[in-house]
């Protein structure tokens, strides 16, 4: 609760990104632990998913751009299915490969 409280995220994700071994994947998770919906984890996982569907690997802000979108696209047959739901699924659908 404090966590997703923080007065100012920004600052909040510096100081974690600032932490020794803490990369994009391991902080967009932490976030998304404390409750953030609307991150998705571009770890291993998640990029064999962009890179088997678009048929090339993209950054990890550009993951972020594909997750945020598919949910905004998916929104009228999957009404409430936030950016850390599409990841969880996506990333049990790969992990199991």
């Amino acid at each position: 609760e404090d966590f997703r409280n923080f007065e100012c995220q920004e600052l909040l994700e510096i100081v974690v990104r600032s932490v020794k071994g803490m990369g994009d994947a391991g902080t967009n998770y932490l976030f998304m632990l404390a409750g953030d919906p609307n991150r998705c984890k571009p770890d291993v996982h998640i990029h064999h998913c962009v890179k088997d569907a678009c048929r090339r690997d993209v950054t990890n802000e550009e993951c972020q751009v594909l997750f945020t979108d598919a949910v905004s696209m998916l929104k009228n047959r999957h009404p409430g299915l936030p950016v850390r739901g599409l990841d969880s699924i996506i990333w049990n659908k790969y992990s199991q490969k």
